[in-house]
């Protein structure tokens, strides 16, 4: 996914015929460096108070929910010449590559939420209906544990298919006391079930040789996601706010008259 930006100097330029090309060759080289910068990082972690896309993410009518650090930091930029090329971080560590969850909504404007391996790995194994969609239980605040950003704690998604594979595969040991999700029983049921429990992800408790079940995810519709402007028009829209001010900048700054 790569959006290009690029712009014809000698509409911002007054008096463009005084200066020497060369000069002004290097008042835009030196423009198309800062205005992909701005872009690129303005609002994210390195340079927050900026406003390029990264706070867009973040703050007015394209924001994502309560976006992580790696959402903010995704964009890159690689400027060349007169023109710079954005694209979005697409490598997968211990989380989905920012590219596969932003692009379905920014790039092509797409209100279906993004598959996460979470969410693929249900329904690959069974465990989900592809009409579902795995919400956690808030409420129980001994399993399901937050992120300073508000969002459920990449392990424990790991966990509980640890714990679903393991219980499928009778690896668990039905007494366990364990107080880590894949260490105890955990399954899924993808209709109503027992007295009036909900579709979703439960986990077998074992206290004082009472069993009991904690739900960890409930099943709800698949949700529609509001479509957000696309990666293009948010950076042209940042590009036409922002270059006047750095050409002129950099026109004064290396422009030299014949």
């Amino acid at each position: 996914m790569a959006s290009k930006v690029t712009f014809n100097a000698k509409k911002f330029i007054k008096n463009f015929d005084k200066y020497n090309p060369k000069s002004l060759r290097n008042a835009v080289y030196l423009t198309t460096e800062e205005l992909g910068y701005f872009i690129a990082r303005g609002g994210s972690t390195k340079d927050p108070k900026k406003k390029g896309l990264p706070y867009n993410f973040q703050y007015g009518k394209n924001k994502f929910r309560q976006p992580v650090d790696l959402t903010k930091d995704s964009v890159l930029y690689k400027p060349q010449k007169n023109k710079v090329e954005f694209y979005l971080f697409n490598k997968e560590k211990k989380s989905n590559a920012p590219s596969k969850y932003l692009y379905p909504v920014i790039g092509g404007g797409s209100t279906e939420p993004y598959p996460t391996r979470f969410v693929q790995y249900l329904k690959n194994q069974n465990f989900m209906r592809k009409d579902q969609y795995p919400v956690a239980n808030l409420k129980n605040t001994t399993d399901i544990q937050l992120n300073a950003f508000g969002n459920v704690k990449p392990t424990i998604y790991r966990n509980t298919i640890w714990g679903l594979a393991a219980t499928r595969n009778k690896e668990i040991e039905r007494k366990s006391r364990s107080k880590t999700i894949h260490k105890g029983r955990v399954f899924a049921k993808t209709e109503p079930w027992g007295n009036g429990k909900r579709p979703g992800i439960y986990r077998m408790v074992l206290n004082k040789n009472k069993e009991f079940v904690r739900p960890l995810f409930f099943y709800t519709s698949k949700p529609s996601i509001k479509p957000k402007e696309s990666f293009g028009v948010q950076i042209s829209a940042i590009a036409k706010r922002e270059l006047p001010r750095f050409l002129r900048k950099n026109v004064n700054k290396a422009g030299k008259p014949y």
